[in-house]
């Protein structure tokens, strides 16, 4: 697994993350951007009796729970593919970083199963979290059945090294969280 053309390359060059901070009557409050999510895309659903989270909620979720501390640079090498709304990568990525743990966001568009390193330069790290969503893309949550696609716990690596394979699902987002460790 040594292709450098399939290496995820993680530095520690950083920029925060952007938040907005929007006065209201009650003060300044900090908020990010999500004003589509109440109206549009509903990541939750509800009827009389039940709630069914929607599939879009899932990474959302993630999102909220693990974006924290600081914006990394990485690189994610795929093909680029053409679409009905321009060309774009098989895979997307983002990074962050927040008191000695890498929280890395994956996306894969593909069809086709994608295997990357996860190089992390100038720290050794061990992977604490995997989480993953994946399946057809037509697939969908509903009240037959809420739990069709969702975030869920993978095994991970117990490895300690600066760079780990990786294997991402076709047609997935996948979340890993790694540990920084300290060089003896």
């Amino acid at each position: 697994m040594n292709n450098s053309s399939n290496v995820v390359i993680v530095g520690k060059i950083t920029k925060p993350l952007e938040v907005k901070e929007v006065s209201t009557a009650n003060g300044n409050k900090k908020v990010g951007n999500m004003a589509q999510l109440v109206n549009v895309i509903a990541p939750i659903m509800t009827n009389k009796d039940e709630v069914c989270k929607q599939t879009i909620c899932y990474p959302y979720m993630a999102a909220i729970r693990y974006a924290k501390g600081n914006a990394l640079r990485i690189c994610v090498p795929s093909d680029r593919v053409e679409t009905e709304y321009g060309e774009t990568g098989e895979v997307y990525g983002a990074c962050c970083f927040h008191n000695g743990t890498y929280t890395l966001f994956l996306l894969n568009k593909s069809e086709r199963a994608q295997s990357y390193e996860t190089a992390f330069y100038g720290s050794r790290v061990r992977m604490t979290e995997r989480w993953e969503m994946s399946g057809y893309l037509r697939e969908y949550n509903d009240f037959s059945c809420p739990n069709e696609v969702a975030l869920r716990p993978c095994a991970t690596e117990n490895e300690i090294s600066g760079a780990l394979p990786l294997t991402l699902p076709p047609q997935s987002f996948t979340v890993l969280r790694y540990c920084e460790q300290e060089y003896i």
